[in-house]
């Protein structure tokens, strides 16, 4: 298990991904670990920029595998939101994808608020035989 205490500061999210791309069990499964990296970051991110944090908060990293997933949580000391409406991305927003990637691509994920904080989770299976990451594929002209 990985754990941080990261400052409220943009380069936390540098940090958070080059902890999630160091955990061992990932490296078996590239396209999962891509993905994890991109979630966190876009979690941590959305954490400094729209949580109100002054440069000396914490943002709370805790990344696991085990159980066949790897789970990820960052938790920070903010006022907390409602995050289903911005689940869903909305043409010439630009900012706005963070919490529609976490729907669309995490296996299963999560929120806690209260009043120590908020925390955004999710899991990812670590499943064998998922696409291998290519990037974007472009369609094939004529199906068969």
């Amino acid at each position: 298990m990985e754990a941080l205490r990261l400052p409220a500061t943009p380069g936390a999210a540098r940090v958070a991904r080059a902890a999630v791309e160091g955990v061992l069990e990932l490296e078996r499964y590239p396209d999962i670990q891509f993905v994890a990296a991109l979630l966190t970051t876009e979690l941590v991110s959305n954490s400094i920029r729209h949580a109100g944090l002054a440069d000396e908060d914490l943002v709370a990293l805790r990344v696991e595998a085990r159980d066949g997933a790897v789970h990820v949580e960052v938790v920070d000391p903010g006022p907390g939101f409602f995050p289903l409406p911005h689940t869903r991305s909305r043409p010439g927003r630009r900012l706005e994808h963070g919490l529609h990637l976490m729907d669309v691509l995490a296996d299963r994920w999560g929120y806690r608020c209260d009043r120590l904080g908020c925390c955004l989770w999710f899991d990812l299976d670590l499943v064998p035989g998922r696409r291998p990451w290519r990037g974007r594929e472009p369609l094939p002209s004529r199906l068969h």
